[in-house]
Protein backbone atom coordinates (compact mmCIF):
# COMPACT_ATOMS: atom_id res chain seq x y z
CA UNK A 1 0.00 0.00 0.00
CA UNK A 2 2.95 2.09 0.88
CA UNK A 3 4.64 1.76 -2.05
CA UNK A 4 1.33 2.51 -4.06
CA UNK A 5 0.89 5.93 -2.62
CA UNK A 6 4.48 6.55 -2.71
CA UNK A 7 4.33 5.90 -6.98
CA UNK A 8 1.11 7.90 -7.18
CA UNK A 9 2.72 10.81 -5.32
CA UNK A 10 5.76 10.89 -7.47
CA UNK A 11 3.49 10.52 -10.54
CA UNK A 12 1.60 13.65 -9.85
CA UNK A 13 5.11 15.38 -8.42
CA UNK A 14 6.05 14.80 -12.18
CA UNK A 15 3.03 15.62 -13.93
CA UNK A 16 2.55 19.04 -11.76
CA UNK A 17 6.72 19.70 -12.64
CA UNK A 18 5.97 18.82 -16.27
CA UNK A 19 2.37 21.43 -16.58
CA UNK A 20 4.60 23.87 -14.67
CA UNK A 21 7.59 23.80 -17.18
CA UNK A 22 5.08 23.63 -19.92
CA UNK A 23 3.08 27.09 -18.90
CA UNK A 24 6.74 28.07 -18.25
CA UNK A 25 7.69 27.76 -21.84
CA UNK A 26 4.62 29.66 -23.03
CA UNK A 27 4.75 32.64 -21.14
CA UNK A 28 5.65 35.10 -23.64
CA UNK A 29 7.87 38.22 -22.19
CA UNK A 30 7.40 41.75 -24.55
CA UNK A 31 9.72 42.90 -27.05
CA UNK A 32 11.92 45.98 -26.10
CA UNK A 33 14.35 46.22 -28.81
CA UNK A 34 15.88 46.88 -31.18
CA UNK A 35 18.43 48.41 -28.71
CA UNK A 36 21.99 48.99 -29.12
CA UNK A 37 24.30 47.29 -27.41
CA UNK A 38 27.07 48.85 -25.52
CA UNK A 39 31.13 48.43 -25.94
CA UNK A 40 32.67 46.17 -23.04
CA UNK A 41 36.01 47.13 -20.88
CA UNK A 42 39.05 46.24 -22.50
CA UNK A 43 40.16 44.92 -18.52
CA UNK A 44 38.20 44.31 -15.76
CA UNK A 45 41.19 46.31 -13.47
CA UNK A 46 39.92 49.45 -11.79
CA UNK A 47 36.38 48.09 -12.64
CA UNK A 48 32.91 47.64 -10.73
CA UNK A 49 31.70 44.05 -12.18
CA UNK A 50 27.70 43.57 -11.01
CA UNK A 51 26.89 40.06 -10.57
CA UNK A 52 22.89 39.40 -10.75
CA UNK A 53 21.52 36.50 -9.63
CA UNK A 54 17.32 36.02 -10.98
CA UNK A 55 16.58 33.47 -8.37
CA UNK A 56 17.29 30.68 -10.13
CA UNK A 57 18.37 27.47 -7.95
CA UNK A 58 22.35 27.71 -7.41
CA UNK A 59 22.51 30.90 -9.68
CA UNK A 60 23.53 32.79 -6.67
CA UNK A 61 26.39 30.28 -6.10
CA UNK A 62 27.18 30.39 -9.48
CA UNK A 63 27.82 34.01 -9.46
CA UNK A 64 29.77 33.98 -6.04
CA UNK A 65 32.00 31.22 -7.23
CA UNK A 66 32.52 34.10 -10.64
CA UNK A 67 33.24 37.01 -8.08
CA UNK A 68 36.02 35.02 -6.30
CA UNK A 69 37.02 34.20 -9.39
CA UNK A 70 37.46 37.90 -10.94
CA UNK A 71 39.03 39.08 -7.30
CA UNK A 72 42.06 36.61 -7.13
CA UNK A 73 42.55 37.31 -10.87
CA UNK A 74 42.13 40.99 -11.22
CA UNK A 75 44.02 43.85 -9.47
CA UNK A 76 41.59 46.28 -7.78
CA UNK A 77 38.51 45.21 -8.88
CA UNK A 78 34.81 45.78 -6.78
CA UNK A 79 32.65 42.82 -6.82
CA UNK A 80 29.05 43.98 -6.05
CA UNK A 81 26.30 40.80 -5.99
CA UNK A 82 22.78 42.78 -6.49
CA UNK A 83 20.73 40.47 -4.87
CA UNK A 84 22.41 41.18 -1.55
CA UNK A 85 22.27 44.89 -2.31
CA UNK A 86 18.53 44.72 -3.54
CA UNK A 87 16.83 41.28 -2.45
CA UNK A 88 13.53 42.40 -5.08
CA UNK A 89 16.02 41.53 -7.85
CA UNK A 90 16.57 37.77 -6.92
CA UNK A 91 13.63 36.58 -9.41
CA UNK A 92 12.18 36.27 -12.58
CA UNK A 93 10.91 39.52 -13.61
CA UNK A 94 7.16 38.85 -14.42
CA UNK A 95 5.99 42.10 -16.22
CA UNK A 96 8.34 44.98 -17.74
CA UNK A 97 7.56 47.02 -15.06
CA UNK A 98 9.67 44.34 -12.61
CA UNK A 99 12.56 44.30 -15.21
CA UNK A 100 12.81 48.14 -15.76
CA UNK A 101 13.15 47.90 -11.74
CA UNK A 102 15.88 45.71 -12.28
CA UNK A 103 17.61 48.10 -14.46
CA UNK A 104 16.87 51.03 -12.36
CA UNK A 105 18.66 49.23 -9.00
CA UNK A 106 21.61 48.11 -11.76
CA UNK A 107 22.14 52.07 -12.27
CA UNK A 108 22.26 52.98 -8.71
CA UNK A 109 25.47 50.97 -8.39
CA UNK A 110 26.87 52.40 -11.39
CA UNK A 111 28.64 49.22 -12.44
CA UNK A 112 30.70 48.92 -15.50
CA UNK A 113 29.49 45.76 -16.54
CA UNK A 114 27.07 43.14 -15.37
CA UNK A 115 27.03 39.94 -15.35
CA UNK A 116 23.73 38.02 -15.06
CA UNK A 117 22.83 34.32 -14.27
CA UNK A 118 20.56 32.07 -15.36
CA UNK A 119 18.82 30.98 -18.76
CA UNK A 120 18.15 27.43 -18.27
CA UNK A 121 14.25 27.35 -18.66
CA UNK A 122 12.00 28.50 -20.71
CA UNK A 123 10.32 31.94 -18.82
CA UNK A 124 13.62 32.64 -17.29
CA UNK A 125 15.26 32.54 -20.45
CA UNK A 126 12.97 34.98 -21.98
CA UNK A 127 12.71 37.68 -19.31
CA UNK A 128 16.61 37.01 -18.45
CA UNK A 129 17.14 38.57 -22.42
CA UNK A 130 14.15 41.50 -21.73
CA UNK A 131 16.20 42.81 -18.21
CA UNK A 132 19.69 42.30 -19.89
CA UNK A 133 18.37 44.47 -22.66
CA UNK A 134 16.91 47.09 -20.35
CA UNK A 135 20.23 47.47 -18.51
CA UNK A 136 21.88 47.83 -22.06
CA UNK A 137 19.48 50.47 -22.69
CA UNK A 138 20.71 52.41 -19.62
CA UNK A 139 24.50 52.50 -21.37
CA UNK A 140 25.55 49.53 -19.07
CA UNK A 141 27.11 46.61 -21.08
CA UNK A 142 25.94 42.78 -20.12
CA UNK A 143 27.18 39.24 -20.08
CA UNK A 144 24.47 36.40 -19.66
CA UNK A 145 24.81 32.73 -18.26
CA UNK A 146 22.83 30.37 -20.31
CA UNK A 147 22.59 26.65 -20.62
CA UNK A 148 23.20 25.11 -23.51
CA UNK A 149 20.10 23.56 -23.70
CA UNK A 150 18.43 26.93 -23.69
CA UNK A 151 21.31 28.69 -25.90
CA UNK A 152 19.24 28.05 -29.50
CA UNK A 153 16.16 29.94 -27.67
CA UNK A 154 18.51 32.50 -26.45
CA UNK A 155 19.80 33.24 -29.81
CA UNK A 156 16.34 33.30 -30.82
CA UNK A 157 14.90 36.04 -28.94
CA UNK A 158 17.66 38.45 -29.17
CA UNK A 159 16.94 38.37 -32.39
CA UNK A 160 13.39 38.80 -32.01
CA UNK A 161 14.18 42.18 -30.66
CA UNK A 162 16.32 43.48 -33.33
CA UNK A 163 19.22 42.49 -32.05
CA UNK A 164 21.58 40.23 -33.96
CA UNK A 165 23.54 38.83 -30.59
CA UNK A 166 24.85 39.15 -27.31
CA UNK A 167 27.41 38.51 -24.71
CA UNK A 168 26.87 34.97 -23.92
CA UNK A 169 28.59 31.67 -21.81
CA UNK A 170 27.07 28.79 -22.98
CA UNK A 171 27.55 26.46 -19.73
CA UNK A 172 26.65 22.85 -19.59
CA UNK A 173 22.76 22.24 -18.44
CA UNK A 174 22.23 22.31 -15.56
CA UNK A 175 23.07 24.88 -13.44
CA UNK A 176 20.80 23.41 -10.98
CA UNK A 177 21.52 19.75 -9.81
CA UNK A 178 24.37 20.41 -8.62
CA UNK A 179 26.58 20.84 -4.46
CA UNK A 180 28.69 23.62 -4.39
CA UNK A 181 31.63 21.62 -5.00
CA UNK A 182 29.86 20.93 -8.22
CA UNK A 183 29.09 24.52 -8.82
CA UNK A 184 32.44 25.53 -8.09
CA UNK A 185 34.22 23.23 -10.64
CA UNK A 186 31.70 23.89 -13.31
CA UNK A 187 32.35 27.33 -12.86
CA UNK A 188 36.20 27.00 -12.74
CA UNK A 189 35.80 25.40 -16.37
CA UNK A 190 33.61 28.22 -17.29
CA UNK A 191 35.75 31.09 -16.04
CA UNK A 192 38.23 31.88 -19.43
CA UNK A 193 35.22 31.91 -21.25
CA UNK A 194 33.26 34.54 -18.74
CA UNK A 195 36.39 36.54 -18.46
CA UNK A 196 36.17 36.61 -22.50
CA UNK A 197 32.82 37.25 -22.60
CA UNK A 198 33.27 40.39 -20.07
CA UNK A 199 36.20 41.88 -21.90
CA UNK A 200 37.04 40.58 -25.21
CA UNK A 201 33.20 40.47 -26.92
CA UNK A 202 32.05 43.82 -28.29
CA UNK A 203 28.63 44.70 -30.86
CA UNK A 204 28.76 43.68 -33.87
CA UNK A 205 31.77 41.49 -33.26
Amino acid sequence: MKKVFLLVFLCSFLVAGLSGYAVAKEEKAPKVGPVKLNPHPASLEGKTVLLRWNGKFNGDKYLTRVGELITQQVKNVKIVKLWEVEKSTAAISKDLQASEQVAAAVVKIKPDIVIAAQADSGSCTSWLVVDQLNIEKKGIPTVTVVTNAFNETMSSLIKDNGVSEMSLVVTEHPIAGHNLDGIKKKVDKDFPTILKAATQWQPGK
